[in-house]
């Protein structure tokens, strides 16, 4: 993945539709590789998951859509005001 080639400088925000599962974010799931690979490289780039732990973000009841940063007290949440007209949810 090109995301993980990436040092991502400070005062940063990283999102996406990532389609994978790990514990750090969705408790309930078993991490994929995928899963822990973000993980990892999140940790090392010293990136917190901002997102709402356990609240999932796609229709199927799974948190695939995550958000990064490592600004002080920042935080993403899904706006239900807004819908993309997919089967995810706006954050």
């Amino acid at each position: 993945d090109i995301l993980l080639r990436c040092t991502p400088p400070y005062r940063t925000v990283v999102g996406g539709d990532c389609n994978t599962r790990q514990p750090e974010w969705e408790p309930w799931s078993t991490a994929s590789l995928r899963g822990e690979n973000l993980a990892t490289w999140a940790a090392v780039n010293q990136l917190a998951y901002i997102g709402e732990i356990r609240v999932p973000t796609h229709e199927s009841g799974h948190v695939l859509d995550l958000t990064f940063s490592n600004l002080p007290f920042a935080s993403a949440s899904i706006n239900d005001l807004l819908h993309p007209g997919a089967d995810h949810a706006a954050i």
